[in-house]
């Protein structure tokens, strides 16, 4: 089942793609997107399927498992979910393309996961709140990560000259950045979130609010790059390369903090803890 929808995702970012190289000269940009809204619509199917798969593996055994593998691939389906309402919300289905592809590796990463160790203290409501919020935090700066990339990709192609069909059915830069400061937004929002409930739930059960360790740091350190970049982005007008070089450093910590960790337990020590 784990090939089959990978299979799917593959099928359906050719699809986006071939959309958008058949863009020709006397025919719209925006009519071709839109007449390849289908795109988004079936691509329900292979992210129902990705979810049904990822949480039936998380949930193997008793208790809560989110190993390396099974983390990534929930976050992948976080940003397919978030391209899709995208696509939905604006009539524009050329940005599936790019988050599709990476959605079916993923999934594939699920199935190759390793032994773990259930998650304790997820009886608890508030921790399994602060879970929740944790994946979607994680999928939402993926997605403006990727985003930023592709940004990147776009600028440096136009300053040379260089337009491709991608390029010509893309919204205008001005209108991608303000959607990545959405995305950014909400993001922040969400990490904010999970680390105040991780805070409290840490407090109720006789912890320290902030834990010791390379996680909760790497994590504050993150969310103190995006608190630092979306006050720059409102009061002095940040944006650009400044901003998503931010943007990626923030993120890069955001990473070190769960997948670093995650990484080394399981793929280096082989030995998986939380």
């Amino acid at each position: 089942m784990h090939i089959i929808a990978s299979a799917c995702y593959f099928a359906l970012a050719l699809m986006a793609w071939l959309k958008i190289s058949q863009s020709k000269a006397d025919i719209p940009a925006d009519q071709i997107i839109q007449s390849g809204s289908y795109v988004s619509l079936l691509g329900l199917v292979p992210i129902s399927l990705h979810l049904y798969l990822v949480v039936s593996k998380m949930l193997e055994g008793g208790g809560i498992h989110l190993g390396l593998g099974v983390f990534i691939s929930l976050v992948f389906a976080c940003v397919s979910i978030a391209y899709v309402i995208f696509g939905f919300a604006s009539r524009n289905n050329s940005l599936l393309f790019l988050s599709f592809p990476f959605s079916g590796f993923a999934l594939l990463l699920a199935m190759l996961d390793g032994a773990t160790v259930a998650i304790p203290n997820t009886e608890f409501l508030l921790f399994k709140t602060h879970l929740i919020l944790s994946v979607v935090s994680y999928g939402l700066f993926t997605v403006s990560v990727l985003h930023a990339a592709l940004m990147s990709s776009v600028e440096t192609k136009l300053h040379r000259h260089i337009i491709s069909p991608l390029i010509g059915n893309l919204p205008p830069l001005l209108q991608l950045e303000k959607i990545l400061f959405v995305v950014i937004y909400l993001g922040f929002f969400s990490l904010t979130l999970a680390l105040l409930t991780g805070i409290v739930f840490s407090m109720e059960i006789g912890l320290p609010a902030i834990p010791f360790s390379h996680k909760s740091i790497f994590s504050i350190l993150a969310w103190g790059f995006f608190l630092c970049l979306i006050l720059g982005r409102v009061v002095l007008g940040w944006r650009g390369r400044f901003a998503r070089r931010l943007l990626f450093s923030g993120f890069t910590l955001l990473v070190l903090g769960y997948l670093g960790s995650r990484f080394v337990a399981e793929i280096i020590l082989h030995h998986p803890q939380y």
